[in-house]
């Protein structure tokens, strides 16, 4: 009987989990990857921007790689890149 009521909890704890999944609306990676430029373009400071800076583009592929780039105006161009899995580990603590 012990073996019959395991098996009955794991069916229907199988079940019950299948039933959430199914109705959930999981995000696609384009709009993660939207989000998190989103995100990093509303936290730039752009007091730090010296006079010199004439723009800069921020970007942020699918596999997780971010571009940034500042063109200045005496026509120079610094590019600054990185793959955002090297920094998964890293948390913030408090």
């Amino acid at each position: 009987m012990k073996k019959f009521t395991i098996g009955l909890k794991i069916s229907l704890i199988s079940a019950c989990s299948v039933a959430l999944c199914a109705f959930s609306d999981p995000e696609t990676l384009e709009q993660y990857v939207g989000f998190l430029q989103k995100s990093l373009t509303e936290h730039y400071d752009f007091s730090q921007e010296s006079s010199q800076i004439k723009r800069y583009e921020l970007n942020i592929t699918n596999n997780g790689f971010c571009r940034y780039k500042r063109y200045f105006n005496n026509g120079k161009t610094e590019y600054f890149a990185f793959k955002l899995s090297k920094f998964k580990d890293i948390g913030v603590e408090m």
